[in-house]
């Protein structure tokens, strides 16, 4: 039996509202060629259902490389405007899931 692959199978996460989030397990991160060139996006497991982030400018510092196979969650906190270019970006809080015991 084939599966076809040629597509991505999965919801983007398109924050519309402050609070707005996405979490799951962090599965890995890609790159496609998007309408400004090559872009990455993270694949998040969210109970068995693939959801995919665009890392934008708001969340471009983060290293998600060491947050690769943990569960993680991606807030949406409204935009917000950089002080030394005035352009404005979405902003995310990231957090990455420990257990009550702390680890």
């Amino acid at each position: 039996m084939y599966v076809n692959v040629n597509s991505l199978k999965g919801d983007w996460f398109k924050p519309e509202k402050i609070g707005d989030y996405v979490e799951g397990d962090l599965v890995s991160i890609k790159h496609r060629e998007g309408v400004y060139g090559k872009q990455e996006f993270l694949v998040i497991d969210d109970n068995g259902i693939n959801k995919f982030v665009s890392l934008t400018a708001g969340l471009s510092f983060i290293d998600f490389e060491e947050l690769k196979g943990q569960r993680i969650k991606i807030e949406y906190n409204g935009t917000k405007t950089n002080p030394k270019t005035s352009r404005t970006f979405k902003d995310f809080n990231v957090m990455r899931y420990t257990s009550p015991m702390g680890f």
